[in-house]
C-alpha cells in the first residue's frame, strides 16, 4: 500500500531542530539599550501587491527583548544549537529543563514567524 502513504515532505523532526543552529537574518540590526537589554531593529521592503504601493518603500521594525529574550539572543549570536541554548538557559535563570525547553522554543518559533531568524538543520 505504498500508493497512499502521505509522503512528509520537508518536515524536520524535534530532534534534529533541536540540533539546530539558530542564524539571524541579514537585514535584523541588534542594538544594546541603557538598560543593557537588546533591540532588534529590521527594515523590511515593500511587497508587490495593489495596496504595497500605498506603503513606503521600506519600513523598519523594532522588537524590544525582556532579560529573557536578551540572553537568547546573545546564545544565538555565539552559533549555539537551540539545545545548547536550552541549556544554557536553563541554568543562568535555574528553570526546569522542561520549561527552559518549552520557553526557549516558543520565543524562536516567534521570531521565525516574523522573519527575524531561521534554524539551520543537517
Amino acid at each position: 500500500m505504498g500508493l497512499l502513504k502521505k509522503r512528509d515532505k520537508g518536515r524536520v523532526d524535534r530532534r534534529r531542530s533541536l540540533a539546530g543552529v539558530p542564524v539571524l537574518h541579514d537585514n535584523v540590526k541588534v542594538v544594546e539599550d541603557s538598560g543593557g537589554t537588546f533591540v532588534l531593529k529590521m527594515q523590511i521592503q515593500r511587497g508587490y501587491g495593489f495596496f504595497e504601493r500605498f506603503r513606503p518603500a521600506v519600513s523598519e521594525r523594532k522588537y524590544e527583548l525582556d532579560e529573557f529574550g536578551t540572553f537568547v539572543v546573545k546564545e544565538i549570536q555565539r552559533r549555539k544549537t537551540v539545545m545548547d541554548i536550552i541549556r544554557s538557559f536553563e541554568k543562568r535563570f535555574r528553570m526546569s529543563h522542561r520549561e527552559a525547553e518549552l520557553g526557549v522554543v516558543a520565543f524562536v518559533k516567534m521570531l521565525m514567524k516574523r522573519n527575524v531568524l531561521s534554524v539551520v538543520v543537517e
